[in-house]
């Protein structure tokens, strides 16, 4: 994800990121110096809810199955969701008519 992070950002795209187990001020050795090499705005690009990420996407990209994030990806609206980590079959996220898995359908 941070690959991709690092991409799209070179590209010119403006992005937020919510993860609920990144807190930059708790990241600590290789991991901190990892993310801080690739990307070292990465604090101003975290959000601190995915209702703050919706708030700000035009598309958004499903990097985890977090029961929390798959709750308020139900209410995305219209707007494209692209699935990197195959959420489950039984999530009303699979059905929205806006939802593209990659590898699956």
């Amino acid at each position: 994800m941070v690959e991709l992070a690092e991409r799209l950002l070179g590209k010119g795209y403006e992005l937020r990121i919510y993860d609920s187990n990144v807190s930059v001020s708790r990241l600590l050795g290789a991991n901190r110096d990892f993310l801080e090499d690739r990307l070292p705005h990465v604090g101003r690009l975290l959000a601190n809810s995915v209702d703050e990420v919706l708030d700000h996407s035009d598309v958004c990209v499903i990097g985890c199955t977090d029961p929390d994030v798959l709750v308020a990806l139900e209410s995305a609206g219209d707007r494209p969701l692209v699935d990197l980590v195959r959420v489950p079959d039984n999530s009303i996220v699979r059905r929205l008519p806006n939802y593209r898995g990659i590898g699956w359908a």
